[in-house]
């Protein structure tokens, strides 16, 4: 028999998944929320009754065009949002979604520190840019500009969130 290898890669988020047999009241915060392909997918892809809460992490720009665009969509009265561009830490989450932005955080040991000391259920990585590699620093040309871009050793973001572990993990496609 010949052995078959595949080689996945995940570009949805897994949260709707990860909420589908929940009964409380979840609170999530979406940093680096992106086109908001979470949030909607779980409003529109699934048939919750649960409560669900997001606090959404983004830049003012970004940040003053959702709450244009979700004021023109019919949410459902068990979803609600409050949009920010700094996290509350002082605030409990119950899952942390940290979306294709990692790679842009200055102080990312602290950042994970605080996530850490939050004690969210579940701490999800939408395309986090890590592997064997060590964690190193490049330029990501961003049209007209060159801006910081990191990439990371996944031992050292594992060492610096114990006792979380790992549950679910794909391949990291994407050339570079």
């Amino acid at each position: 028999k010949k052995a078959i290898k595949i080689k996945t890669f995940c570009a949805e988020s897994p949260v709707p998944l990860l909420v589908l047999n929940k009964r409380k009241k979840i609170k999530i915060l979406d940093f680096g929320s992106g086109s908001l392909e979470m949030p909607l997918k779980l409003i529109y892809d699934t048939n919750l009754n649960t409560k669900i809460e997001f606090f959404l992490i983004e830049s003012e720009k970004i940040s003053f065009e959702y709450k244009k665009a979700l004021s023109k969509i019919k949410i459902p009265t068990n979803f609600s949002f409050k949009i920010n561009t700094q996290i509350d830490f002082n605030k409990k989450y119950d899952i942390f979604h940290i979306s294709d932005s990692m790679q842009y955080v200055d102080d990312w040991k602290n950042f994970l520190k605080k996530i850490k000391i939050n004690s969210p259920e579940l701490i999800v990585f939408n395309n986090l840019t890590a592997g064997q590699n060590p964690t190193y620093d490049a330029l990501q040309n961003f049209y007209n500009s060159s801006i910081p871009y990191r990439f990371y050793n996944i031992n050292d973001i594992i060492k610096k969130l114990r006792p979380y572990k790992i549950i679910y993990k794909s391949n990291f496609l994407n050339k570079i």
